[in-house]
């Protein structure tokens, strides 16, 4: 009896962790970016997965033509994949740099061994409920390594974990990214040439392989053209070169908060320049979301050859940067209640919580929810409510899911290795608070 009430006491304190969130939470408005951030991602792939519904072929793209131009934004749902890369820069810049104002040093151990007790218990469930698929298990390797967005997209095991690899990479050169950061003045100068160089590799990119820009998504999915398709994908898709602006973006960001958050504050109060700000980064985000990638190139007036090649050159790299810029008004709690209060809200913090989780499963919910909605045999049309029910349904099941998970696995595990580091880290204080003496 003894051993039931406290599972049932631990079980709930798990529950309380997901939807109620500590009042001393520090920087509450980016609960509201995560949780837009799986939100947009869930709502692209529901869109993007209807092509596997339809009996024919060139079913999906008139079903993508007749989407209203007001819902143009969600072909760009894929882009909450760049916010995820924003604030996990930014979470490993603010942590590295803050603990090496702290105790003057990096403990790469106590780094990588939290990161693996936030990574990978969550991913190697997802690796095993994924096995009675079948499918390309004999590149199972590929994902613990991990090293799947280096072979081709078709034999990658679990085809949406290459967003996970490359933030798995960039967990191998962060410390030193940071290390470099602060021991030189201008190192954050070097981050930032590296971000122009990611930048110049994508222009590169697209002038090796002009097919990429010159035919739309639609373009190459009606002529059958998997090899352009693979072309762009393991070209600008899933390359972390291609890929890692917006995880640099946030890296500077977390090292400037860190290091200079008063002079920050100060600089970001000026009259007028919060509200600039804003506006600029909203209206950036808002003429990238409204560029119509799922439209044929073919008969239609509007399309453009120079605006699509600079759409894919600096697509991905301005949202990072927009959302960049919605971060650090958001942590420097400068005089925008709006945008505070929106964000901040917490309704966001539950779907904030276990957005990792929902990321991992979110696939194989939907194609449940299609099923029970809409039962297995392909169908000949699709309605945006039909669709929006089975995205409503396949979200609801994927977050009751993610909580479970949070509650069983994630939780546990990060508490066992936040345990096992914070004797390391407190001996490592204390030796710098004696040092400085």
């Amino acid at each position: 009896m003894t051993s039931s009430l406290s599972v049932h006491g631990w079980f709930r304190a798990g529950l309380r962790e997901v939807f109620m969130r500590d009042g001393a939470a520090r920087f509450p408005g980016l609960d509201g970016l995560r949780a837009l951030a799986i939100l947009l991602v869930i709502l692209f792939h529901g869109f993007f997965f209807t092509q596997y519904a339809f009996q024919e072929h060139h079913q999906f793209p008139e079903f993508a033509d007749q989407v209203p131009r007001l819902l143009t934004w969600v072909w760009q749902g894929d882009k909450g994949v760049d916010v995820f890369f924003v604030l996990s820069g930014f979470l490993m810049g603010w942590m590295l740099c803050g603990e090496h104002a702290r105790t003057r040093q990096l403990s790469w151990r106590r780094f990588y061994l939290r990161r693996w007790g936030r990574i990978y218990p969550a991913y190697i469930l997802a690796l095993l409920l994924y096995l009675p698929s079948g499918r390309n298990i004999e590149y199972f390797w590929a994902n613990l390594i991990p090293v799947n967005n280096l072979i081709s997209l078709e034999k990658i095991y679990i085809p949406w974990s290459w967003s996970l690899t490359i933030e798995l990479q960039f967990y191998l050169l962060c410390p030193l990214l940071v290390w470099a950061m602060v021991r030189s003045r201008f190192g954050w100068l070097g981050v930032l040439g590296l971000t122009g160089l990611a930048v110049l590799y994508r222009g590169h990119t697209l002038l090796q392989h002009p097919e990429i820009y010159q035919h739309s998504v639609l373009d190459l999915y009606l002529a059958d053209d998997r090899e352009g398709v693979l072309s762009y994908m393991g070209g600008l898709y899933t390359n972390f070169i291609a890929r890692c602006p917006p995880l640099l973006c946030g890296l500077l960001l977390g090292y400037a908060a860190s290091t200079h958050l008063e002079k920050l504050r100060c600089w970001l109060n000026r009259p007028g320049l919060p509200e600039g700000l804003v506006l600029l980064a909203l209206g950036t985000l808002g003429v990238i979301f409204s560029f119509e990638t799922y439209v044929p190139s073919t008969n239609n007036p509007a399309w453009s050859n120079n605006a699509h090649f600079c759409y894919i050159l600096l697509g991905r790299p301005l949202t990072g940067l927009a959302i960049a810029v919605l971060v650090v008004l958001l942590i420097v709690n400068v005089r925008l209640c709006w945008l505070h209060g929106l964000l901040g809200h917490k309704a966001w913090f539950p779907v904030a919580q276990v957005s990792y989780s929902m990321y991992l499963f979110h696939p194989p919910f939907l194609f449940l929810s299609f099923g029970l909605l809409h039962g297995t045999s392909p169908v000949s049309t699709l309605s945006l409510g039909d669709v929006f029910s089975v995205i409503g349904l396949g979200t609801l099941l994927c977050f009751a899911f993610g909580c479970l998970t949070f509650i069983l696995l994630e939780r546990p595990c990060l508490r066992w290795v936040r345990q096992r580091t914070s004797s390391t880290y407190s001996s490592a204080v204390a030796k710098s608070a004696h040092e400085s003496r």
